[in-house]
């Protein structure tokens, strides 16, 4: 397997845990789906390669995955993740925090967050998304508002919110409660860009 490969899975994760255990493993691209696990297996951390990473339908999964260990992730896909409430890891050491998810991953540039019905809130730590471009959020009703670090993102190029009606409202232009977070964003798409123009 070269650094080319991408690994595609739709059911467990045995395969996972033997791949991981290759120390010439180069993933760069993994498309996780329709795992029924509460929480992913911390050998996940071994696709250190990873560019691309997609979890979908993980409709059981309360945490992320640990992901500490992906300096080269370029794009974060998460989709139809029903049991997700707070973007954070498990726990798994005394060393690893849940705040780590997000700070280490310096080399992101898109983050897309999709259909989370139960999501209430992003990490704080997003202030470290340095290399940030795209961020877009659908679908996430309970999403209470934008965590301060956003403010600091000044690579962030786009910003696309649709159908979250809570965070929608704290975004109103000049009014609104998070707009000083989000008013250095070039390109506002989707209900923001409906917003701001109505």
């Amino acid at each position: 397997m070269n650094s080319g490969s991408c690994f595609k899975r739709k059911s467990g994760l045995k395969e996972l845990h033997e791949l991981s255990e290759l120390k010439f493993l180069k993933v760069e691209n993994l498309d996780l789906r329709n795992y029924r696990g509460v929480e992913f297996p911390k050998q996940m951390s071994s696709f250190t390669n990873l560019v691309y990473f997609s979890l979908e339908d993980c409709n059981k999964c309360q945490h992320l995955p640990p992901l500490e260990q992906l300096p080269y992730l370029k794009r974060l896909y998460l989709n139809k993740l029903d049991s997700l409430e707070y973007m954070s890891e498990i726990d798994y050491s005394e060393e690893l925090s849940n705040s780590s998810f997000i700070p280490s991953l310096e080399s992101l540039q898109s983050l897309e967050i999709k259909w989370c019905s139960k999501l209430e809130s992003l990490p704080e730590g997003m202030s470290g998304l340095t290399s940030l471009h795209r961020l877009y959020i659908w679908c996430c009703p309970k999403l209470k508002s934008l965590p301060e670090g956003i403010q600091g993102l000044t690579s962030l190029y786009t910003l696309q919110i649709i159908h979250c009606p809570i965070l929608l409202e704290r975004c109103k232009r000049e009014t609104g409660e998070d707009w000083p977070k989000i008013a250095h964003i070039p390109n506002l798409e989707g209900d923001l860009y409906q917003q701001q123009t109505n």
